[in-house]
């Protein structure tokens, strides 16, 4: 979809109406390199390489550890699942996500915001649960916004509004 309305916004036929002089040519090269992106980007094994290659070439000069590939595609699933409200979809997403870089605090966040609303959990249990999951990403790193919300929400719904709060205001700072 996003494929298709960037070729449509791009094509020198949607011009057609404009003398476009020398920027016809400009079109064109955009339009080839949208297209050489849908290329990679519709096939699950290039994909994934080109992927990598963005983690490798975003994680060079820094002192953190290796991002699995396979692990972001699970977290971009439990995303569109969560989105979709397939609850239970996106915890086992978040969950192998987690499994496979234990050391990245963003993916316990998502799986406690999840854990927040999982059928599968009595209604009170669920802060409960998600608050543990939230507690573990913020050990990883303090200041993960995602896992200070996630905690937030879950003292909220246990009632602890003023604990609440102060994660709130820690997250914004």
């Amino acid at each position: 979809r996003a494929w298709s309305e960037v070729a449509r916004a791009w094509h020198p036929d949607a011009f057609a109406g404009h003398e476009l002089g020398g920027l016809e040519e400009l079109l064109v090269q955009v339009l080839d390199k949208v297209n050489a992106a849908y290329r990679v980007l519709s096939k699950p094994e290039k994909r994934r390489a080109y992927l990598a290659f963005l983690l490798q070439r975003h994680a060079e000069g820094r002192r953190k550890p290796d991002v699995d590939p396979e692990a972001e595609i699970a977290l971009k699933r439990g995303e569109r699942a969560l989105r979709l409200r397939r609850v239970r979809e996106a915890i086992r997403a978040f969950q192998d996500a987690a499994e496979r870089n234990p050391r990245e605090p963003e993916y316990l966040a998502m799986l406690a915001f999840a854990t927040l609303r999982d059928p599968a959990l009595e209604p009170e249990e669920r802060p409960r649960a998600a608050a543990r999951v939230a507690r573990k990403a913020l050990s990883l790193d303090h200041r993960c916004v995602r896992a200070l919300v996630a905690l937030a929400l879950a003292e909220e719904a246990e009632g602890d509004v003023a604990s609440a709060r102060r994660r709130l205001l820690a997250a914004l700072k």
